[in-house]
């Protein structure tokens, strides 16, 4: 099962999606395969997804588009392994203490995000991974931090770090 998982997208990158995973019993291993005629994974195909896939503006905050430059989504299930009495494997592996967490970097061109910051607002973040296939929707998130930075010259970037329970990808 999934213990956690991230998603990150950046400006010129591939959309970068890892996993750690924990194991609920280990089979022991066969001394031969057993296939005759094996039947191999075909390569696949289709493109992959990347920083433009998700259309202009991917991401949201309360339904209104972000300038971002940045977003990472952490998922984190927390899971281990639960034994009972009697059986050296677990009985499952499940979830204590879910918490999703992440960041996300914006031009700065308003002050609604760093409003909601100081008020402790929750709202919901979405990011549209690719167009009319796959979005990332955070309900009640809620800004944990904030900073601002100059890039270069005349650009200034706000860094949010956020937290919530609850999530979908679709």
């Amino acid at each position: 099962r999934v213990k956690d998982c991230s998603i990150t997208g950046e400006i010129g990158k591939e959309i970068e999606v890892t996993f750690n995973m924990v194991h609920t019993s280990i089979s022991t291993p066969n001394t031969s395969h057993g296939l005759t005629t094996p039947t191999l994974v075909s390569t696949t195909s289709g493109s992959v997804w990347d920083w433009i896939a998700g259309g202009a503006d991917p991401v949201s905050w309360n339904s209104a588009a972000q300038n971002c430059r940045k977003i990472t989504v952490n998922i984190n299930r927390n899971t281990k392994s639960d034994h009972t009495l009697g059986n050296l494997d677990p009985h499952s592996s499940q979830p204590h203490g879910r918490r999703v967490t992440g960041s996300f970097t914006v031009l700065h061109t308003a002050t609604t995000n760093e409003a909601d910051f100081k008020a402790g607002t929750a709202r919901t973040l979405a990011w549209v991974l690719n167009s009319a296939t796959s979005t990332v929707t955070l309900s009640n998130v809620k800004l944990r931090s904030f900073s601002t930075e100059h890039v270069d010259e005349d650009t200034n970037v706000e860094e949010y770090e956020f937290g919530c329970l609850t999530g979908t990808v679709t």
